[in-house]
């Protein structure tokens, strides 16, 4: 007997159930891929929090960047290109 859930490739698979916000150029792994998947994660929080409360979402950042102001802005700057991109 055949399952639908398991014809296709993962990522036909992964659509089923969340909206892929993945950068196909990007190559990430280990820590790396982690910290941008939970990066996905919030900005898809904030998404689904502004659809009940309208108006701004405010997001904390890790305190250890908190001295490196260029690599701040570069996430904070990848962060509203990936909400841009998903809503």
């Amino acid at each position: 007997m055949k399952h639908d859930f398991f014809m296709g490739n993962q990522l036909d698979q992964l659509k089923q159930f969340t909206v892929v916000v993945a950068d196909n150029k990007a190559k990430f792994a280990g820590k790396e891929l982690l910290a941008h998947v939970l990066d996905d994660l919030m900005i898809l929080f904030g998404l689904e929090i502004l659809k009940i409360v309208p108006g701004r979402v405010s997001t904390e950042t890790d305190a250890n960047m908190s001295f490196d102001t260029e690599a701040l802005v570069a996430k904070e700057a990848r962060a509203v290109r990936r909400g841009e991109a998903v809503s």
